[in-house]
C-alpha cells in the first residue's frame, strides 16, 4: 500500500491489478487446449481546459474524461504432428465498451461505442535436441487481418443526469492488419537464448 499525508491528514491507498487469466489442460497425449481471458486495448484519461467566452470576460471549464477498452477472450489448441513439429491455433474474440465524456457548464455529451470481432491466428514450431544438453526451438506465426465494428451511440444529460437527449450515431471500424511472426530458441541446462 501506499500512504499520502498533508500537515492535518495521513490516508492510506491500496490497490491491485489483475491484467489476465489462461487456464490450460492436456486432453490427449498429442493434443493441449487452453482459454484466455485478458486486456487487448483499453482507454483511461481525464483532461480539464478553461476558455474564455467570445465577447465577455466569462471563463468556462470543459473537463474529458475516457474510460473502457476491449477484451480478448481466446480460445487456444496445439497438436503435436510428430516428435518435432506441433500446430497450433487461436480462436479470438474482441468485445468491449468504450466511453468518452465531455462537460461543461453542468451539461454532459457521452459517446458510448461497443466494439466486437472474431481473429484466427496459426502457429508452426518445430523442436529437437540437437545434443544431450542443448535444445533448438523454432517457429513462425500467421495472423489473419480483420475488422474491429463499432456500434456507437451519444447522449446529453444535465446535472441531475437528467437525459435529455439520446441517439444511434452512424457505426465505426478499425482495421487489425495481418501479421507474420517467427522465433528460434536454444535451451541449455541452465540458460535459455531466444530470438524473435
Amino acid at each position: 500500500g501506499s500512504f499520502f499525508s498533508n500537515a492535518t491528514s495521513r490516508q492510506k491507498s491500496f490497490n491491485a491489478n489483475l491484467t489476465g487469466l489462461t487456464v490450460g489442460m492436456h486432453i490427449a497425449p498429442y493434443w493441449s487446449a487452453g482459454i484466455t481471458v485478458q486486456p487487448y486495448s483499453s482507454v483511461s484519461y481525464s483532461a480539464e481546459t478553461e476558455g474564455c467566452i467570445e465577447g465577455s470576460g466569462s471563463k468556462v471549464k470543459t473537463t474529458y474524461e475516457g474510460s473502457g477498452g476491449v477484451t480478448r477472450f481466446s480460445l487456444i489448441n496445439s497438436v503435436r504432428l510428430s516428435e518435432s513439429f506441433s500446430l497450433g491455433a487461436e480462436l479470438m474474440i474482441l468485445h468491449g465498451n468504450i466511453e468518452k465524456t465531455a462537460t461543461q457548464n453542468l451539461i454532459s455529451v457521452a459517446r458510448e461505442s461497443n466494439a466486437s470481432d472474431f481473429l484466427v491466428s496459426l502457429g508452426l514450431m518445430y523442436s529437437r535436441h540437437i545434443s544431450p544438453d542443448l535444445k533448438l526451438g523454432a517457429g513462425v506465426t500467421y495472423s489473419h487481418n480483420g475488422t474491429l465494428n463499432f456500434t456507437n451511440k451519444v447522449s446529453v444529460t444535465d446535472n441531475s443526469e437528467s437525459l435529455l437527449y439520446s441517439n444511434s450515431e452512424a457505426p465505426s471500424s478499425f482495421t487489425i492488419p495481418r501479421s507474420f511472426g517467427t522465433g528460434i530458441t536454444l535451451e541449455g541446462t541452465r540458460v535459455i537464448i531466444s530470438a524473435g
